[in-house]
Formats: structure tokens, sequence, C-alpha cells
């Protein structure tokens, strides 16, 4: 996987505030906030592969209608190995 920065730092502020998320049965507040930090973490360094840890595949997999991959590398490569694939994964969480 190739990764270049995205030098958008601001994707990261403000933070995602569990005050204003609402929980449900699958996820509370807090854990929503991270995820979505996590998601915009790894957004803004470029979606460097060792920067795609399992609890992050784990989630992306089953969000944004994206369909079933055989496991993270398959995601990945799929998703995250040029800059055309990671425009397209922009635009699939868009």
């Amino acid at each position: 996987m190739t990764a270049g920065p995205i030098l958008c730092e601001r994707l990261r502020i403000p933070p995602f505030d569990p005050v204003v998320l609402k929980p449900t049965q699958w996820a509370t507040a807090q854990q929503k906030a991270k995820l979505g930090n996590a998601i915009l973490r790894f957004i803004a360094l470029g979606m460097p592969a060792e920067k795609f840890t399992p609890a992050l595949y784990s989630r992306l997999s089953n969000m944004f209608g994206f369909i079933a991959h055989y496991n993270r590398t398959g995601f990945a490569q799929t998703w995250f190995d040029n800059a055309a694939t990671r425009r397209d994964f922009l635009d699939q969480v868009a």
C-alpha cells in the first residue's frame, strides 16, 4: 500500500464530541466518538497501512455500504492501494 499524506489536519479539529452523539443498542456515544475520530485520523494521515488496525477494519467493513472482504488485507488492497482507490473510498464514505 502506498499512502501520501492528505494535508488536511483540520479534518480532526474539533474532534467528535460524545455529548452530541446519540447512543444506540450497538454503540455508546463514547464509542461512536472514538470511532469517528479514528476514521478521521486515518484519513488525515493518508490512509497508511500501519494505521489500518484490526479494530478499524472490523468497524469500517460493516459501515458505509462496503461489501464484504475476505480479510483486512483484502479490504486495504481494494480501498487504499493508490490515489484512485483512496479517492473511491472517500466517495463511498461521503
